[in-house]
């Protein structure tokens, strides 16, 4: 079986496994991937000059004219062209880089592959097959095993990835190779068994698993399709009745389907109950959910960017930046649209309307080719149905470039870049040759392909060694850390890439950590100097405004956190800083017109606006502050201080506390007369606070003052609903003066809150 093994079918593992690089430590698995692929772009170009000798620049350039990879030659060009007028050179350049190595992998594969091509059929069965058992098994080792241990699976849990490193990228890797393994069903004689497990489980993967919606829409649009091609495959081409046909079609595609859709629905039932079922999933597409409106606002944000700039785009790469910009009303925290999710308007976006004709010219040429030979060979009754499975493979990924961003994916990337290859092999003279005069000096071509070779595996390198330390910086962000050590800091990249991967500037995450250290001048400069990274994000803005605060320039802090706010107003970091500022400034107005105006108010807003008016206001007696208030407690003691403070002043507020605490240790010490004592001047300083209360009347219960008890809860009740502890406190009081029917009032409560136990109601209000 593996006699015609050679280094160029090694080769061509080696980039069908691209998928299986891990993180290494990287922020992003993206920036490992690319760092292999240049490493395996160089080594195979290495070889090919050496395997080749005199010979290999014919052979490249033999193969760059192929219509298909010197389509995409052209579009890598464009794209370095379309550098020139982005907001951000460098992820330009970086993004040119990814599709120079995507170039690279396409020629190289290809070479590989027609080097190879009295095996082409087993090197495709072998990688076709291989792939799916090793992303099946990566998924379903940890699935299976959270059954074993919990006796349920987690829905859509990250770690059933798989080699992935996502639900959705394995979901439409194996939409891509499932109608290749029907094909490999149809055919087997001795293994038939073994093509419709994996098909069976592949489909289970999808369904149960990944539970991936545009998957699950492509697979109930094509399977259908394949159906029928293969019912009238076998009645035309093997002579059978058109019943037995179909009735065989049923057996190899659709039998497969709906075993895997029952399973899946059981699996779903037994281990998990309360997650979406596949049908679900499905209506939710088309229903009117978060997913499913963000996509459509960021659709409508690049068609403006294609009508604006028609003919160069943004720049290549450069979409995370101007998404930021279309979608700013939208955009919460720091969450921007680093895709359309669709491919088609992204590229075009970006690299301009040519721009997107010329990247899926390629595709959509050699699908044109694949389509006139199957029907070239439906009219003369020859086996049309690999050409069938081919097309519907190659339509999976297009299929993934409406909904998502496989572009930006290498592991979706190699997926089509060997089916492509492989197409171009299989279909021969078909794919036609370039043949302008301009392009027959080869040593042109070849010579600046080997110059970009390694300097694009230095970029990968740098991307690489960034992402590394990006990883460790977000890390510190998002837990709120900040004794970052200052050498790493100071020596970490800064300019290439100098976006992270949340697209805020890397110089402004170091402003950011310099800021947290005290080094405000510092700060302040890198803040500036990091704004024209990414205009739109405000990231800067909104950190600088603090910078300003801390250092008591309380102008400045107001006019960049208002540029911050106005820009992103969903940014509840830009609320925080612009009242900040307005305290500062001790502008109540302002702050209560900040506050009221803003439309998607959370609680976190209700608390940072009356911690802000509490440092302006001292007691709201006016009832100026809490106008319109719908006070909810969250335990948050900044948020009871600016509450309490503006009812009954801050000093109020903190003697209460300081009382309260005091009553509470006199209380476990069983010194219930002096709890009592302070609880009362507590409740007294600070009637709104219920637990000040609820503890007083718990004092007296204890001291056998029952009917006082009595009348504190009932005075809070008459303010809203009772805490369980507080009901507890008057049951055990009416218990005391003998008065069960109301403590068994309370005491049922309580049964139906399991707050206490069944025989505790049984015991004293059974009868």
């Amino acid at each position: 079986m593996f006699k015609f093994i050679n280094p160029s079918i090694i080769f061509i593992f080696l980039y069908s496994i691209t998928g299986a690089i891990p993180y290494f430590e990287s922020a992003d698995k993206v920036h490992t991937q690319m760092l292999y692929l240049s490493i395996i772009n160089l080594a195979g170009i290495y070889y090919i000059f050496n395997h080749f000798e005199g010979k290999s620049s014919e052979i490249i350039n033999q193969f760059l004219k192929r219509k298909p990879i010197f389509i995409f030659f052209l579009f890598f060009l464009w794209s370095l062209i379309t550098i020139f007028p982005s907001i951000n050179k460098q992820e330009s350049l970086i993004q040119a880089t990814f599709y120079f190595q995507q170039l690279i992998s396409f020629i190289s594969i290809l070479i590989f592959l027609d080097y190879n091509k009295k095996n082409l059929n087993q090197i495709f069965k072998i990688i076709i097959v291989g792939l799916t058992v090793i992303e099946v098994s990566t998924t379903l080792i940890p699935y299976i095993s959270d059954i074993i241990n919990t006796g349920q699976s987690v829905y859509r849990s990250l770690l059933y990835r798989g080699i992935t490193g996502s639900l959705n990228i394995l979901a439409f890797s194996l939409c891509i190779k499932l109608p290749i393994l029907s094909y490999y069903l149809h055919k087997s004689k001795n293994l038939k068994w073994f093509f419709y497990t994996l098909i069976v489980v592949a489909l289970f993967v999808i369904f149960s698993i990944t539970k991936t919606r545009g998957a699950l829409i492509f697979i109930l649009l094509s399977y259908p399709f394949l159906f029928i091609f293969h019912g009238y495959f076998l009645n035309k081409y093997h002579n059978n009745k058109i019943r037995l046909s179909f009735f065989k079609s049923f057996i190899v595609v659709l039998s497969p389907l709906i075993l895997s859709l029952l399973l899946s629905n059981l699996a779903i039932n037994i281990y998990e109950p309360n997650s979406q079922t596949i049908q679900d999933r499905v209506v939710d597409s088309a229903s009117d959910d978060y997913s499913t409106n963000s996509r459509l606002r960021y659709y409508k944000g690049a068609i403006e960017s294609i009508l604006e700039n028609p003919l160069f785009g943004i720049g290549t790469g450069n979409w995370e930046l101007v998404g930021t910009k279309k979608d700013w009303k939208d955009i919460e925290g720091y969450t921007v649209p680093y895709h359309v999710h669709n491919d088609y308007l992204e590229i075009m976006a970006e690299n301009g309307i040519l721009g997107g004709i010329l990247y899926f010219f390629v595709i959509f040429y050699i699908v044109f080719k694949l389509i006139n030979n199957l029907i070239r060979k439906i009219k003369s009754n020859n086996d049309f149905f690999f050409d069938l499975v081919i097309i519907l493979s190659i339509s999976a990924y297009l299929f993934d470039a409406l909904l998502n961003f496989p572009s930006a994916r290498p592991l979706m990337q190699i997926n089509l870049f060997i089916l492509l290859s492989f197409s171009m092999v299989y279909l021969g003279q078909d794919i036609k040759t370039i043949k302008w005069k301009f392009i027959n000096n080869h040593r042109q071509y070849i010579l600046f392909i080997i110059l970009l070779l390694p300097l694009s595996c230095y970029s990968s390198l740098r991307i690489f060694k960034s992402s590394i330390e990006q990883k460790i910086i977000l890390q510190y962000y998002n837990t709120g850390k900040t004794d970052i050590d200052k050498y790493f800091l100071d020596n970490i990249e800064l300019n290439y890439p100098s976006l992270s991967t949340t697209s805020v500037p890397l110089k402004a995450f170091k402003a950011y950590f310099y800021l947290k250290n005290n080094y405000l001048e510092e700060s302040i400069k890198l803040f500036n100097e990091s704004t024209s990274l990414n205009p739109y994000v405000y990231f800067s803005e909104g950190w600088r405004s603090y910078a300003h605060y801390v250092s008591g320039q309380i102008d400045s802090a107001r006019y960049y956190a208002q540029i911050a706010y106005d820009k992103i107003p969903n940014n509840l970091v830009h609320f925080g800083h612009l009242a900040y500022a307005l305290v500062g400034e001790k502008d109540s107005i302002a702050l209560k017109e900040l506050y009221q105006k803003h439309e998607k108010k959370m609680q976190e807003h209700t608390d940072i606006y009356l911690l802000g008016m509490s440092q302006i206001i001292d007691q709201d007696t006016e009832g100026f502050a809490l106008d319109d208030i719908v006070f909810e407690t969250t335990g948050d003691k900044f948020q009871m201080i600016g509450y309490y403070s503006l009812k009954v002043g801050y000093d109020n507020t903190i003697e209460a506390a300081k009382l309260h605490l005091l009553g509470e240790y006199a209380f476990n010490e069983k010194d219930f007369n002096t709890a009592l004592e302070y609880f009362n001047k507590a409740s007294s300083l600070n009637p709104y606070e219920i637990p000040y209360r609820e503890n007083l009347a718990n004092t007296y219960s204890q001291l056998d003052k029952n009917e006082k008890a009595i009348e504190i809860i009932n005075d809070i009740e008459k303010e809203g609903p009772l805490t369980n502890k507080a009901r507890y406190t008057r049951a055990l009081s009416y218990l005391s003066l003998n008065n069960f029917s109301e403590a068994c009032k309370d005491f049922k409560i309580l049964q139906n809150n399991s707050y206490i136990p069944d025989s505790l109601y049984i015991n004293f209000c059974s009868n």
